[in-house]
């Protein structure tokens, strides 16, 4: 069985969004769903949620298969031809061009990602700060969906998880864990304003 997902650069986009050394296995990699809802990729790492509606439902059952972030990195970085993923009997691999990356035997025992309890149904609108780093992570899975600007919106929800949305792409639902308030208030030691910056700081007389 062939189930074409999407170009490799995607998928490379995708991966940044799971952390290998997490002992948690839903985090280790990329999670390809095929149900009622579509075909869908998922990723998380536990402070970012990405899932991807890359088609329809596959002409077969409903399952869901782990695509460890090792295999896909093996990926070709450059843009080619999309990305199969073959299931057989025997073998699992994803296939792009021709040239083959093997999956590992599919493990019963893994739990999938449970993202539709992740994926908050409204938000507060309520200001939240967030890593660079990680909207990061969003803005180039945009690029690599062909938005050359990898333009996002985010509809935040105060300390609480927001919607991250790429614009004009809606088979796209991304979550963002806002920084939690100790790690964004500054030091006690570093004031909100330096002193040079105030209208009756002392100047420094010239040496000359």
């Amino acid at each position: 069985m062939e189930i074409e997902l999407c170009p490799a650069p995607v998928l490379h986009a995708l991966a940044k969004f799971t952390d290998p050394k997490d002992l948690r296995p839903r985090c280790q990699g990329v999670w390809v769903e095929n149900s009622a809802r579509g075909l869908l990729l998922i990723a998380t790492d536990g402070a970012a949620l990405a899932v991807l509606r890359v088609g329809d439902r596959a002409p077969c059952e409903s399952f869901t298969r782990l695509l460890p972030t090792d295999a896909l990195a093996r990926l070709p970085k450059a843009r080619a031809p999309r990305v199969q993923l073959v299931l057989g009997p025997e073998r699992a691999v994803l296939d792009h061009g021709g040239d083959t990356v093997a999956l590992p035997a599919e493990i019963k025992y893994l739990d999938a990602v449970d993202w539709r309890r992740i994926v908050p149904a409204e938000v507060s609108y309520e200001p939240g700060q967030f890593s660079p780093p990680l909207l990061a992570l969003f803005s180039n899975l945009a690029k690599a969906l062909g938005f050359k600007d990898g333009r996002i919106r985010l509809s935040q929800n105060g300390e609480s998880p927001a919607r991250v949305h790429i614009v004009g792409h809606a088979d796209f639902i991304g979550v963002a864990s806002p920084m939690r308030p100790e790690f964004v208030a500054l030091p006690d030691e570093q004031p909100f304003n330096p002193t040079w910056m105030l209208p009756d700081a002392p100047v420094e007389e010239s040496l000359t």
